[in-house]
């Protein structure tokens, strides 16, 4: 039913818009004297928030290949937040009116419902992997630019960090019982994951960054931060660290979709 409304074009549009401006403020951010992002507020804007998230390196090998890795990043993102607070309202308003319980009368379990549900997100995240590669190639083409040797790279980093995002969400959503609640605990583990990858890069007292350091080697195998930092900066063997990556996010999923399916068989649809 996603695909037959309106919401899932919007925020593909938007993606594409943000990439846009991501491209053209890199472009305005070039002068005589090189690249500098403070030449453009947009663009500076953009420059600080990866820059606190992934560590000043990562960003400069990123923009030394081009606009596209940070333009594929951008795009993705209106996409993930649409697809993960789709997972939560539908699935909240399924349990509610027992739409659930109607199926599990039938042959299916919780696990085959959270799977299907899983599914159904990734392929909508397929399709928008597709289209933005199509609408990249179409702005080189049209603007005389280069992709960039690691524009896949950065593509494929961000099509898993929200798969990754979603399992989470899929499984806030069947933990609580109403979308406000779920929407909630979606946004306070991603708020979480998010303060422990920054910690890493912020300049504060010993004690502070101890702890975050501690903080982010503990819980760091479980975020989709991480992952998508570990393939975006895979700079020797590239391939190998991407499908160890890749192997860490299918664990990820895998797990949350059986905590999921666990919950809703042991607990029952209504708690």
């Amino acid at each position: 039913e996603v695909l037959i409304s309106p919401g899932y074009y919007i925020s593909l549009s938007m993606g594409m818009i943000l990439s846009y401006l991501v491209i053209r403020g890199f472009v305005h951010s070039i002068d005589s004297n090189g690249f500098n992002p403070e030449l453009s507020s947009s663009f500076d804007l953009i420059a600080r928030s990866f820059t606190g998230l992934f560590g000043s390196a990562l960003f400069h090998r990123i923009v030394s290949q081009g606009p596209f890795l940070l333009s594929g990043i951008a795009g993705f993102l209106p996409i993930t937040v649409f697809i993960t607070m789709n997972m939560v309202g539908r699935l909240s308003f399924e349990k509610n009116v027992g739409a659930v319980d109607l199926v599990f009368f039938g042959p299916a379990d919780g696990f085959s419902y959270v799977i299907a549900s899983m599914a159904r997100d990734i392929l909508l995240y397929l399709t928008a992997f597709i289209l933005i590669i199509l609408y990249s190639i179409f702005i080189t083409v049209t603007h005389n630019l280069v992709l960039g040797p690691d524009f896949f790279l950065s593509l494929t980093a961000s099509l898993f960090f929200g798969i990754v995002f979603s399992a989470y969400t899929c499984l806030c959503a069947v933990v609580t019982n109403s979308t406000t609640s779920g929407v909630v605990l979606s946004i306070l583990i991603a708020c979480v994951f998010m303060l422990i990858q920054t910690g890493t890069y912020l300049i504060a007292g010993q004690y502070v960054h101890t702890l975050s350091r501690i903080f982010s080697l503990s819980l760091r195998w479980i975020s989709p931060f991480y992952y998508s930092g570990l393939i975006l900066s895979a700079q020797s063997n590239p391939l190998a660290i991407t499908v160890l990556a890749v192997i860490g996010n299918i664990g990820i999923v895998g797990a949350a979709v059986f905590l999921g399916g666990l919950y809703f068989n042991k607990t029952g649809v209504r708690t």
